[in-house]
């Protein structure tokens, strides 16, 4: 694309959300990268030497609302506007097939802070510079692990599952709410990709996805509003 993008990215200093990051920069767009911890956040400190006009990194425990507000506040002293939203910070708490008599609920209400309610903070903070850019664009990242249509999970996990299962509910209402506005709000499954969360035997690096996703998103239009993609931008095999 020839105009330069602004472009917000939670959880961005690992996995899909620091290669999306290090995409969006490379092609010359503008980019905010949120995180949880900057001090644990080297490779992002690392790009803004770079980067250095290109690159806003900012504190944001999508989890607080606090936190969230308080970055947008920041965020609005340095942005015109908001082109593309990426919700990409996620957790997945606890262990795959635990049963329900030993499954820890703590752990679902976390998973649901950050996986579900988080995305819901972050566009509410954000909405103001999104109503400023001509195409707005709002991207939860899910899974098919929360898709209701999938018939055959293999690694269930409440916590994970049912929260991404939320976030994809979350992301139709959204869409109904916003279409006026014309705000595409869509989600969007990357597939399995080797990360700290994804695990070393995923089958999809994350560079190699980032890239797939930045072309996906570039092409949203709002007859694609509320829908669940693949990072191809093609209605995914569980939608939902």
């Amino acid at each position: 694309m020839s105009k330069q993008l602004i472009v917000l990215i939670t959880g961005a200093n690992r996995g899909l959300g620091l290669a999306l990051t290090r995409a969006y920069l490379e092609r010359g767009d503008r980019v905010v990268a949120t995180c949880r911890h900057l001090a644990k956040a080297t490779e992002l400190h690392q790009l803004k030497q770079t980067y250095r006009d290109d690159l806003l990194v900012l504190r944001a425990d999508v989890g607080l609302g606090r936190s969230v507000a308080a970055a947008a506040e920041d965020a609005a002293l340095h942005l015109p506007r908001l082109d593309v939203l990426i919700n990409n910070a996620g957790v997945a708490p606890g262990k795959p097939e635990q049963p329900l008599e030993t499954l820890e609920l703590a752990l679902v209400r976390d998973a649901l802070q950050t996986n579900s309610l988080g995305p819901l903070r972050t566009v509410r903070a954000f909405l103001p510079l999104l109503r400023k850019s001509q195409q707005p664009r709002v991207v939860n990242v899910s899974s098919g692990a929360g898709s209701l249509s999938n018939p055959a999970i293999e690694t269930p996990n409440y916590a994970y599952c049912g929260s991404k299962a939320l976030l994809n509910m979350f992301t139709r209402i959204m869409a109904r709410e916003f279409r006026a506005q014309s705000v595409c709000i869509v989600a969007m499954t990357p597939g399995w990709v080797r990360t700290d969360m994804g695990g070393t035997d995923a089958e999809l690096d994350a560079p190699t996805v980032a890239g797939e996703m930045l072309d996906s998103i570039d092409h949203l239009t709002m007859e694609q509003t509320s829908l669940f993609l693949d990072r191809y931008g093609k209605i995914s095999e569980y939608a939902w």
